[in-house]
């Protein structure tokens, strides 16, 4: 069983993907909540999980009580995976 990698998501809370390297790839998604997501990753207590098996991004938050945080999960759709040098850079 593969494990969950830990990620940093680059969230467009406009058209609801979110994107992230992961094992040599670029990996984008579409989420159903994006401002959910957004809010979570604004408060995190760990760094975020991406398990492809679930096909989840799991983000733990912050929560008074909780020295852990709770983790919440979000069900991301793949868009696209392409290896990391074909991936956009911002430049053109």
């Amino acid at each position: 069983m593969r494990r969950s990698s830990i990620v940093l998501p680059v969230v467009d809370a406009v058209l609801g993907t979110v994107s992230f390297g992961c094992d040599g790839e670029w990996h984008s998604f579409w989420v159903n909540e994006p401002a959910a997501l957004l809010a979570a990753l604004a408060n995190p207590a760990r760094p975020s999980h991406w398990s492809p098996e679930a096909g989840e991004l799991v983000v733990t938050v912050a929560r008074t009580g909780s020295r852990a945080g709770e983790p919440l999960s979000f069900s991301l759709t793949l868009l696209t995976a392409v290896p990391h040098h074909q991936a956009p850079t911002g430049s053109r």
